[in-house]
């Protein structure tokens, strides 16, 4: 899906804020920002990281991230940045009504502040820490198991 968005001023630097990928509305994952390749391609997830998460999903997944717009340089987000782009994510948790959502790194774990009790809740990693530490196998492993944990045992 596309959209416009001025809320601050990160869409003077991107080709086209990202929405999301994927259809399942039982699991939504959050990342950080979009990268090169996700500005360029128009979806989230689909660079390294991507190849890594999407590797572990066996089944449709919801991918987005908090900020919609790719950040110059591929620089952290700001405060600023990420709280004109919360009520995009609020409205597509509202919308799509996960059952589980799994936020990816230190950025997107920032967003508990904002839990919704009807929301099970997943912290982990961003892959790309994994492929920093040399354990992408055991980030894998992990995560599948926090998922079956969940989805398995309602």
């Amino acid at each position: 899906m596309r959209f416009t968005c001025t809320n601050c001023n990160l869409y003077k630097t991107c080709k086209s804020p990202i929405w999301s990928d994927g259809d399942n509305y039982n699991v939504m994952f959050v990342g950080e920002a979009p990268g090169k390749n996700e500005d360029e391609q128009g979806r989230p997830f689909v660079g390294y990281s991507g190849k890594i998460l999407r590797s572990v999903l066996k089944e449709p997944y919801y991918i987005t991230n908090i900020v919609k717009c790719r950040p110059p340089n591929n620089r952290t987000p700001t405060d600023a940045e990420v709280n004109a782009c919360l009520p995009h994510l609020i409205h597509q948790i509202d919308s799509i009504k996960p059952k589980v959502v799994v936020l990816l790194g230190v950025s997107a774990q920032k967003l508990l502040r904002f839990y919704n009790p009807t929301v099970k809740i997943i912290k982990h990693s961003h892959p790309m820490a994994a492929v920093y530490s040399g354990s992408v196998e055991k980030w894998k492993e992990e995560l599948q198991e926090k998922l079956n944990k969940i989805l398995l045992n309602p």
